[in-house]
């Protein structure tokens, strides 16, 4: 059996737009995908608006496509057998240079590619990722060109990890928060400043909470803590409109989607959508 990949693209106002409000479109970007291959999936828009996605394909190796004026493009980007082991994420800066950060399954490393000119290049941001598909991998672009990941590695335990790339200058990685185990699921964000923040679940007490960096250090804060029934903070995804912080996450326990917004210290919470049986909700 074969999978799809399809992207749906619109006209959307981010968070605030519903269904009604604009047009699907549909692409079949490839149609050799395994169906044991996990949705490993990671779209970006370039500065005039293209989409980039990259993804983990057949024979397991990373995959990169994204549209000219006449048609769609699909090429390899790193043909290194037993690719992909986990998360993929990619970021197009604006000379539409793609930047992609994948786990590499031989020896749990945190790999980089970047395509500045005909020819692939890659790099190893961290040999400590977590060895399972579970652990997810996010990026963004700041407007200086400067790309943050946010991933999780092994301290022995797993905790949120960040990392910086300017040029071809690599940052040391740095532990965001080391309280507790943390951050198999995670989305990175940053703001107008420039400041990255990190939004993730916390395994030890099933909260979720948000990292920002300020001049000692990386601070932390729980956004929801765990209800008596249950499991907060499954799968969050954050974004910024204006200079407010919104927040997606899977409530596990009462199978609900919900929404915090607000800034660090001063929360809101809603209910975005029920949902039924047992379901995986990824947000964009």
């Amino acid at each position: 059996m074969k999978k799809t990949i399809i992207v749906l693209m619109g006209i959307l106002t981010p968070l605030l737009a519903s269904a009604e409000d604009f047009n699907w479109y549909y692409y079949t970007l490839d149609s050799t995908l395994n169906l044991n291959s996990s949705n490993n999936i990671s779209i970006f828009y370039s500065a005039d608006g293209r989409p980039y996605v990259a993804y983990k394909g057949r024979s397991n190796y990373i995959y990169l496509a994204y549209p000219d004026d006449l048609k769609w493009n699909l090429e390899v980007v790193d043909d290194t057998p037993f690719q992909g082991f986990g998360k993929v994420a990619i970021v197009v800066d604006d000379q539409d240079v793609p930047h992609i950060a994948y786990h590499f399954e031989d020896g749990g490393n945190l790999k980089y590619a970047k395509k500045p000119d005909d020819t692939w290049q890659f790099a190893i941001l961290d040999s400590e990722m977590v060895l399972t598909s579970f652990y997810w991998v996010s990026a963004d672009l700041a407007a200086d060109g400067s790309i943050h990941i946010s991933y999780t590695a092994r301290y022995p335990a797993e905790q949120i990890t960040y990392k910086k790339i300017l040029g071809d200058s690599l940052y040391p990685s740095v532990r965001v928060d080391k309280s507790s185990i943390n951050g198999k699921w995670n989305s990175i964000r940053v703001d107008s400043m420039g400041i990255p923040h990190i939004a993730y679940y916390s395994d030890d007490f099933t909260y979720l909470k948000i990292a920002r960096p300020d001049t000692s250090g990386w601070i932390s804060q729980i956004v929801r803590e765990n209800s008596s029934s249950g499991s907060e903070g499954f799968y969050p995804s954050l974004n910024f409109l204006n200079e407010d912080i919104y927040i997606t996450y899977q409530d596990h326990s009462n199978d609900r989607i919900e929404l915090a917004s607000g800034v660090f210290d001063n929360w809101a919470f809603s209910e975005v959508t029920s949902l039924t049986g047992w379901q995986t909700f990824g947000t964009p």
